[in-house]
């Protein structure tokens, strides 16, 4: 049994040759024929629709009526009637219309199944190509590289037949000429003017090269020839188009030179679609060659952004962004982090993280470093006595202040400090939330977001003066509070 496509084919070929034999010769065994397609009989549709296309069907014949003839005719049981049953038919439909000769107004009628379609409507974002964006702007997703929009380079896609690489470095815009030939070339860039709203990348640096180079920069990497949409822009690209050469005649000249059954071109039928392309131009062969040599490679269109004040001014910049982004700056430090606490694990001996300038509150002496390395006895005197008692209220306050910095800072934060104010009740109505919030602000040095402990310890004088009460009753509060 021969494959489905062979018997479509054959099929094909007998319906034309029984239009041929119907326009030649007038029988109504062909007009039979020609609607039965091919087949010895004919259904109830196709015998109302011969009626239809031979202008039998009007007030006094209505599809009805054929119906009824076609149940007359047909034999019990059976919806298909021969050639023999249809000029029966044929004879009823006569006597229904009052025509003697029904034959002869048939075959005269007849010049084979008419086809009605119906013609879809104007949509305007569709027809009018003037409206398309992206990529369709440019001809389509297989007129740029893949994932690259419209503005994408296509000086990657070249046949692996030993031609060059552009360089790691080389800009995008401006890659290498393509070609295929061992001496190299010298450029002759012309410059472009673009429009302020676009800009127009040049697949090589406009050098004049061969027509044959031009032709394997519009096919592409992995191919040696060329589909349609390329063909179309290699000829926009090169200003050929005007009214003697629309996009349309681009099209039927590609559909004229192309193979039957394929939909790309090699670049011997590219040349049979330049001397068409100069016989409809009226020009020679010759200086068609010229212009697509001369311009060089493929042209692409990007628009240009606008302007945005907010991203291009950097002086508007908040956060972390002023400082070069969140990777410039210590995670979840913010833009003031300090990274004092980064240091070497193998710094074992490092001084505590609180001993440099330690400050206590006025009432007591300031100390340099509270764990001398060598301690001297010193005399029980009420003097020495109050000064251990101060060192020791220090160490406390220390104590409690690093347990709400955290295992990994030296410093306290906005949100510690309001916590550690409200664990020690230090807040009532002399002394609120927002009391403590702009008491930190006021001590925080400007640009930072932490305070280290004498930062702190003036905070503490603050709240004490607010409160009405002494620094050591603010600090002896804290320190009850066990952090």
């Amino acid at each position: 049994m021969a494959p489905p496509f062979v018997r479509a084919f054959v099929q094909r070929e007998k319906e034309r040759q029984v239009m041929s034999r119907l326009a030649s010769s007038q029988s109504l065994q062909d007009v039979f024929e020609a609607y039965s397609h091919g087949r010895p009989d004919m259904d109830n549709p196709t015998f109302v629709k011969l009626c239809k296309d031979c202008g039998l069907v009007d007030k006094k014949l209505s599809t009805t009526d054929l119906d009824i003839v076609f149940a007359q005719i047909a034999l019990k049981g059976k919806r298909r009637i021969n050639s023999q049953q249809f000029q029966q038919a044929l004879e009823l439909v006569a006597n229904k219309k009052g025509i003697e000769d029904i034959e002869s107004v048939i075959i005269a009628a007849s010049k084979g199944p008419v086809l009605h379609g119906t013609q879809a409507d104007a949509v305007r974002f569709h027809d009018d190509k003037r409206l398309y964006t992206g990529v369709h702007g440019q001809g389509g997703p297989e007129s740029v590289a893949k994932g690259g929009g419209s503005a994408a380079d296509s000086s990657w896609k070249r046949p692996e037949r030993g031609l060059t690489v552009p360089d790691k470095g080389q800009h995008l815009g401006s890659p290498r000429p393509v070609s295929r030939s061992a001496s190299p070339r010298p450029t002759s860039p012309r410059p472009v003017q673009a429009s302020p709203k676009s800009a127009v990348i040049k697949a090589s640096d406009r050098a004049d090269g061969s027509l044959e180079d031009v032709f394997v920069s519009y096919c592409g990497l992995d191919s040696i020839d060329m589909d349609g949409k390329s063909f179309a822009k290699l000829f926009k690209d090169a200003g050929l188009l005007d009214k003697n050469l629309t996009a349309t005649d681009v099209d039927l000249v590609f559909a004229k030179v192309v193979k039957k059954g394929e939909r790309r071109i090699t670049f011997d039928q590219f040349l049979d679609g330049l001397t068409v392309i100069a016989g409809k131009k009226g020009v020679g062969v010759s200086e068609i060659q010229s212009r697509i040599a001369a311009s060089g490679g493929p042209t692409w269109y990007a628009t240009q952004a606008d302007a945005v004040r907010f991203h291009d001014d950097k002086t508007t910049y908040t956060g972390a962004h002023v400082h070069g982004g969140p990777e410039s700056v210590a995670k979840g430090g913010g833009t003031a982090a300090d990274s004092s606490w980064k240091r070497p694990e193998t710094e074992l001996d490092a001084p505590s993280r609180f001993s440099e300038g330690l400050r206590l509150p006025e009432s007591g002496p300031r100390l340099v470093s509270p764990h001398p390395a060598s301690p001297r006895p010193v005399s029980a005197s009420p003097k020495s006595a109050a000064i251990q008692a101060s060192n020791q209220a220090a160490r406390s306050l220390e104590d409690a202040f690093a347990s709400y910095c955290g295992s990994e800072f030296a410093d306290m934060d906005g949100k510690s400090f309001a916590k550690l104010c409200r664990d020690a009740g230090l807040l009532d109505k002399k002394t609120t939330a927002t009391d403590v919030d702009l008491t930190f602000a006021k001590v925080l040095r400007p640009g930072e977001r932490r305070v280290d402990f004498n930062q702190f310890q003036d905070g503490m004088k603050i709240i004490a003066e607010k409160k009405g009460v002494g620094v050591s009753e603010v600090s002896s509060a804290v320190i009850a509070s066990g952090g």
